[in-house]
């Protein structure tokens, strides 16, 4: 079972697997809960990414369109107060990393720690949800973006999604229109 979340979601599913003390089957249950995890015999903790390799892949996201990967100095530091609200976590590095993109100011960064600080509901270790990391980047689209992304829900999980079928299926919605010179799949590939 993957990406398990709610304690309630396992406890309903576990009982129609066999008694664990049945040594004919296995069940390999993937979750970023640590109480469910705690119910099983053995548990696999998944290493975070250390604070230099989380800064690395931090600098790539962030700053996608520059080449030298480089963080301005007067930046650094809220990049630092972001990276560690990620507690390691490389899908929630990228994410925050994209909300900066393009923004390269003290004053946006700020504000994006501060959406990232507001959406911390983990009072004991002060770490924001992955969950809520993640729809943090969601608001933070554009109205037409937002329709794109919706759209993804067409596809099966882990489904190989061809970047012109996507654009074709953004046009047809209405979602994108040919501009100038630029075909549709050009814009497509642009959102």
């Amino acid at each position: 079972m993957d990406d398990v979340w709610e304690q309630q979601h396992w406890d309903y599913f576990n009982t129609a697997f066999p008694n664990q003390q049945d040594k004919s089957s296995r069940l390999i249950l993937t979750t970023r809960n640590k109480i469910i995890a705690k119910h099983d015999q053995y548990v696999h903790k998944m290493k975070l990414l250390d604070p230099e390799k989380s800064w690395e892949l931090f600098l790539k996201k962030a700053f996608i369109n520059n080449t030298n990967d480089t963080c301005p100095e007067e930046l650094e530091s809220i990049g630092r107060q972001i990276l560690e609200k990620c507690d390691g976590l490389p899908l929630a590095i990228s994410v925050a990393g994209g909300l900066l993109v393009d923004t390269q100011d003290e004053i946006g960064w700020q504000q994006v720690l501060n959406q990232i600080n507001s959406y911390s509901n983990i009072p004991e270790n002060n770490v924001p949800n992955i969950l809520d990391i993640l729809e943090l980047g969601y608001q933070n689209m554009s109205p037409q973006l937002k329709s794109c992304f919706l759209c993804l829900a067409f596809f099966k999980e882990d489904f190989t999604i061809r970047s012109n079928e996507l654009a074709s299926i953004w046009h047809a919605q209405g979602l994108i229109h040919e501009k100038g010179s630029r075909s549709i799949e050009d814009i497509g590939r642009g959102y």
